[in-house]
């Protein structure tokens, strides 16, 4: 006579690295959307400036004077001409790093312009899956002038991320498509409201190894990213230096549709489809400071923010593919709740067709953090 005996399965929530795997893909959803609003939001503090070359990788940072900085409204010919004033006359040459002074209305022809960062990062929440991740995010967009106030554009955008889980080989290929449009209004002569509307879609690639089944579960996720931003910005001008100090809300919702595993026999999981919305405030502050050197005029910037989330929670449910009706519940956050930004860049514009840049980001949070570098050289036709 045969004698079996049945073992339960066991708790795939008691599992570090299906609960990072989830987190993460959940994470990195939320990350590649916020770096496509972080690159448009770089645009629209460019557009506060009335000197917005044709053609740039963000757009150059020459100045007008204060007292012609007047956004859409045209200095009058007549108060910059002398007598002798006339079509012959010779025409004033700008410093490097100043703009030559307006004559005539600003256009309202097209502005093109891409950002984008790479950046690396680790998260020790999970001791025994701890997780390095590194990701890139390319925004590339369109803009023009809508009315005397405002500025407005479409853009797209193309992420990837990848990361790696433990130890064991499990892992997370992600890529992520955007379109956006995002537009600034100046309601006074130093303030500024700018808004971002954009949705992003992409697939996420996941191979967890099952240390029971010795094998991959694997599986691919399709996921969506609703998201918008809202920020009020002012600038203090005190001779060289600009301070900025701003305020932002960003808003996200999150939806990954479900999949089933294969590879690890009756160890695969299937994962049900999970959403989170998640609100987020920020407050920060920008300083600059322009100083003309011998090779053009060198522009130097710190960056401090303080980004706090109200929400983002989730639920994912989760079983046994051969067993749907025992599940278990996985809980958690899209980010992180409390985060700082420290960033310093420098750029050098060497003329008024080029410039050269470079920044660096730290980003702090509890258990994680991670470093984001840019370098761009831009050119204006």
């Amino acid at each position: 006579m045969a004698i079996y005996r049945y073992a339960a399965l066991p708790d795939p929530t008691m599992d570090p690295t299906v609960k990072a795997m989830v987190d993460f893909q959940v994470h990195t959803v939320q990350v590649m959307g916020q770096q496509q609003m972080d690159n448009v939001q770089d645009r629209l503090t460019e557009l506060h400036n009335d000197e917005v070359p044709l053609l740039s990788n963000r757009a150059a940072f020459a100045q007008m004077p204060a007292s012609q900085r007047q956004y859409g409204l045209p200095t009058d010919p007549a108060a910059n001409a002398g007598p002798a004033s006339d079509a012959t006359s010779p025409r004033q040459t700008p410093k490097d790093g100043q703009a030559a002074p307006m004559t005539a209305a600003p256009d309202s022809s097209l502005r093109y312009f891409t950002a984008g960062a790479l950046q690396f990062g680790r998260d020790t929440t999970y001791a025994d899956a701890k997780y390095n991740v590194s990701s890139s995010g390319m925004t590339a967009g369109v803009d023009t002038r809508l009315t005397r106030n405002v500025k407005a554009g479409v853009a797209v955008g193309f992420g990837i991320d990848h990361a790696t889980i433990g130890s064991n080989g499990s892992r997370i290929d992600a890529n992520v498509w955007s379109a956006q449009a995002y537009a600034s209004y100046r309601v006074a002569p130093l303030w500024f409201i700018d808004g971002v509307l954009g949705y992003a879609a992409g697939r996420l690639a996941n191979y967890r190894y099952d240390s029971t089944a010795l094998a991959f579960g694997s599986g691919e996720r399709s996921a969506g990213d609703l998201f918008g931003s809202l920020s009020i910005n002012h600038e203090i001008k005190v001779d060289c230096w600009k301070i900025a100090p701003y305020a932002r809300l960003d808003l996200q919702w999150i939806r990954l549709d479900g999949y089933a595993e294969t590879g690890a026999g009756i160890y695969n999981l299937t994962f049900n489809r999970t959403s989170a919305v998640d609100a987020a405030g920020v407050l920060g502050g920008r300083f600059s400071h322009v100083t003309d050197t011998s090779a053009g005029a060198l522009k130097s910037t710190l960056e401090l923010a303080y980004r706090h989330s109200f929400s983002g929670a989730y639920t994912q449910i989760a079983y046994y593919s051969f067993d749907a009706a025992t599940t278990y519940g996985l809980f958690g956050l899209a980010e992180k709740h409390d985060q700082a930004l420290i960033g310093l860049g420098l750029e050098l514009q060497v003329n008024k067709s080029l410039s050269i840049s470079a920044r660096f980001d730290e980003l702090i949070a509890n258990q994680a953090r991670s470093e984001r570098g840019r370098a761009q050289v831009k050119f204006a036709f």
